[in-house]
């Protein structure tokens, strides 16, 4: 099991946490009916736009508190035919608000109180390299990779050069339940959440969650490896509403390269759940009263 540079990467987050994000805290302990409000409008949005399909899946019993009942719902953009670069291209809401990984987690408590939240978001989708998307002439892709990132290029300070290696997209998220640390993370569109490895196999019944259990067993064994420094990554990664973005390389999943000698995960970067930006909304707007109730296990576009 390795988990690659975690430790330093913890580092060095703390150190942007301190230099960039050291006010969020705060704002976020604030505005919690806000975080709310805008959780229940992005996932709104999400169900109205005929481009972005939600699979809604229960939490399996004996993982949440007792009398707790949970669905999570992953969000993707849905293309009927083809890949979905040209839905990327054409539209910039899609690009801004529906990341490569989202997962809405909904809990209904004892008293029947119903909450919604964004838990998890991996990175946007990217560009593909200059001549490699599908379906574009040259003529249209000589500036569209611009709009893909999320400020002017002129604004750059520095550039970050890395190698994908073809493994399979993983996330991580940390929240608290009740007072109980979990995390919730899988593969790219499919998202579970566990406390442990017993919860982990409470997944296997479904074949959608194969890859993902993978992922999440691999996790596990770096917390277990590392359970002194765990529970600090945990209130690192619930406090700044982070999500751990990796490659999962696996023997059983293998693309152009070798990955006979996996499992393994390999750190990429941290993504921070930033309701503001993806809304466009500032922090003082003000909650209205909603709410919904979760519905059973579904799937819908």
């Amino acid at each position: 099991m390795c988990v690659y540079n975690v430790e330093s990467q913890l580092t060095h987050a703390n150190q942007l946490t301190q230099a960039h994000l050291i006010s969020m805290p705060t704002k976020y302990e604030l505005a919690k009916e806000i975080i709310r409000e805008w959780s229940n409008e992005w996932l709104t949005w999400c169900i109205t736009n005929q481009h972005v399909s939600i699979s809604s899946n229960d939490v399996p019993e004996n993982i949440l508190p007792e009398d707790w009942f949970g669905v999570l719902l992953d969000c993707k953009v849905f293309c009927k035919e083809g890949p979905d670069d040209v839905l990327f291209n054409e539209n910039a809401d899609i690009r801004r608000m529906v990341a490569r990984g989202n997962c809405f987690l909904k809990l209904r408590s004892p008293e029947w109180v119903v909450e919604t939240s964004h838990v998890l978001r991996g990175l946007p989708k990217f560009c593909e390299g200059l001549g490699e998307a599908e379906g574009e002439s040259k003529k249209d892709e000589d500036d569209k990779w611009k709009d893909y990132f999320t400020k002017d290029i002129a604004e750059t300070s520095y550039i970050l050069s890395s190698n994908k290696l073809n493994g399979e997209s993983g996330h991580m998220a940390a929240l608290l339940i009740h007072g109980t640390p979990y995390w919730l993370g899988g593969s790219k569109n499919v998202s579970m959440l566990f406390r442990n490895r017993d919860d982990i196999k409470k997944y296997a019944s479904a074949q959608r969650y194969s890859i993902a259990m993978e992922i999440c067993e691999e996790w596990m064994g770096y917390v277990d490896d590392h359970h002194h420094e765990a529970g600090r990554l945990h209130s690192f990664m619930c406090e700044y509403k982070l999500t751990g973005n990796f490659e999962f390389l696996s023997p059983h999943h293998q693309h152009i390269e070798d990955f006979s000698h996996m499992p393994q995960l390999i750190f990429i970067t941290w993504t921070f759940l930033n309701l503001e930006s993806v809304l466009e909304k500032p922090i003082t707007d003000q909650p209205t009263s909603s709410s919904s109730s979760p519905t059973s296990s579904s799937s819908s576009s």
